[in-house]
């Protein structure tokens, strides 16, 4: 009869033991969800709205991140400006990423050039499923932003961009500001990975020129196609035509001639050694303008960036679902 007792005895405190190991391990799992949803907000996650704005028309959606205004990224997580341009978002066929960054630079009297979320107090002034205006301004200069998105349904693999902006002399004096409209594509990248690890065809080159004075052309091709054939096209056309361009293969360099406010190189073309594809491919337009105080002491440049399939695109990306598939049988 003893026996018994310290046998019931010893099963209730395992059965003790293993209610309050299990309530301990609840308890953690609780503090680590909530840490680890305190972490993903303050990383600008989606439980912490820091990631910026997203614009949508039909099948086609674009992310822009606006520092320093309510729901912008202020750790750097995403670059400054358009971070994402994506065609076929949700849709049943490939998912791309046309875009890296697109954003703007000022430089007021010669001085080094700034992204324009450094002239300080940001505002939303309009946003819609597809438009966003939005402006930064201090005492001497003020720039307002447009951006509108016109997307393509699921399958036809285009969208729009139309951007306008608008310098205003905001000080009691004349004043000379050259501004720059910088953008890095990363055409056709495949998000959903069917295409190799980071998303980009590893057959696909990419190349970038001038045409004309009021436009850039950057497009994709297919070099495993003899003749080599176009996949993605696109032209970012401005209506005033630019006092300086460069279209570089370092993006980094473009980017410092623009922090030191410098004179683009007007650089007209690129076309890296062997196959490059993804951000090695940057340009960027550049307006110099005197501008008087007052009323009178404001411009305005539009701009439009299209982005086209080909007939070769559909190829494309059949043909890398076939590579996957067949990857996948030869590791079963």
């Amino acid at each position: 009869m003893m026996k018994q007792l310290n046998l019931k005895a010893r099963r209730a405190k395992v059965v003790t033991k293993l209610v309050q190991n299990r309530t301990l391990i609840q308890c953690l799992s609780v503090v680590f969800v909530v840490a680890g949803m305190a972490a993903f907000a303050q990383a600008g996650g989606p439980a912490g709205g820091g990631t910026g704005y997203t614009l949508t028309d039909a099948a086609s959606s674009a992310s822009v991140n606006l520092p320093g205004i309510p729901g912008g990224d202020a750790l750097g997580q995403v670059p400054a400006g358009m971070y994402q341009l994506e065609r076929n978002t949700g849709g049943s066929t490939d998912h791309i990423n046309d875009m890296v960054q697109q954003w703007y630079w000022v430089s007021v009297n010669g001085g080094p050039g700034m992204p324009i979320q450094d002239l300080g107090n940001g505002q939303i002034n309009h946003q819609s499923d597809r438009r966003l205006f939005f402006s930064y301004g201090n005492d001497d200069v003020s720039v307002r932003v447009r951006y509108t998105l016109e997307g393509s349904v699921d399958g036809a693999f285009a969208n729009t961009v139309s951007r306008g902006v608008t310098v205003q002399n905001t000080s009691g004096e004349s004043m000379d500001i050259r501004l720059y409209s910088f953008s890095n594509l990363a055409m056709t990248q495949i998000l959903n990975g069917v295409i190799s690890d980071d998303g980009f065809h590893p057959q696909v080159d990419e190349k970038a020129r001038t045409v004309g004075i009021d436009r850039v052309r950057q497009w994709d091709v297919w070099t495993a196609q003899n003749p080599p054939t176009l996949i993605s096209n696109s032209e970012t056309v401005v209506n005033e035509p630019y006092d300086r361009v460069s279209v570089m293969g370092n993006v980094d360099a473009l980017k410092d001639m623009i922090r030191q406010g410098l004179p683009l190189n007007n650089r007209q073309a690129v076309d890296l050694p062997g196959i490059q594809t993804g951000e090695e491919i940057a340009f960027a337009f550049e307006w110099d303008r005197t501008l008087g105080p007052g009323v009178a002491g404001a411009f305005s440049i539009t701009e439009a960036l299209s982005i086209v399939p080909e007939p070769a695109t559909f190829a494309m990306l059949a043909a890398g679902a076939l590579m996957l598939c067949r990857r996948r049988q030869t590791t079963r």
